[in-house]
């Protein structure tokens, strides 16, 4: 473990598998996060048309489903609050570079810094391989995969979200 990550255990910040009633506050973290980070980085109708309530129920059916094909974990504040998020599952590209693909990690604002990205890391992908993408100008986000090993393979453009991304990749196919 880091030392961030233990700085974030030690601040009383856990991880868990997300559950079903922690949607709403996903829905939240997801659009705040995403209209901190991206503001200027993606197209604003992206971001204006978030909608935390359709969300919520998105969330609440995947968590309570059977044929949801990732895993999801959420970190808690002492207070109970859900201060970020992320996911991963199975490689979703036809020539993806690995088995497993880190779809997501959203922390909030606040809880930057606090090493619970790197918990959720450990988390969700460990030491082996994975690939993800990120979009191209959000530079804390590459540097952080960078000091957990991704390299940039590929760049795309994305036109439902307005912007290029990078595939960042963590080792050979399994």
């Amino acid at each position: 473990m880091t030392d961030r990550s233990d700085r974030a255990r030690a601040a009383g910040d856990a991880t868990r598998v997300a559950r079903p009633e922690d949607a709403e506050q996903m829905a939240d973290v997801h659009a705040e996060v995403w209209r901190d980070t991206c503001t200027g980085l993606m197209r604003q109708d992206v971001l204006d048309a978030l909608d935390p309530i359709a969300a919520a129920d998105r969330w609440r059916d995947f968590l309570g489903g059977d044929s949801f094909d990732r895993t999801v974990w959420v970190a808690v504040d002492p207070d109970g609050d859900i201060v970020a998020l992320a996911s991963a599952g199975p490689g979703r590209d036809e020539d993806a570079p690995t088995s497993h693909e880190l779809r997501a990690i959203n922390v909030t604002r606040r809880a930057q810094g606090t090493g619970l990205a790197d918990l959720m890391m450990a988390d969700l992908v460990g030491d082996g391989p994975a690939y993800l993408w990120v979009v191209e100008q959000n530079e804390r986000a590459i540097a952080f995969y960078r000091r957990h090993g991704l390299t940039v393979a590929d760049r795309r453009w994305d036109e439902e979200y307005g912007v290029h991304e990078l595939r960042m990749v963590r080792g050979p196919l399994p």
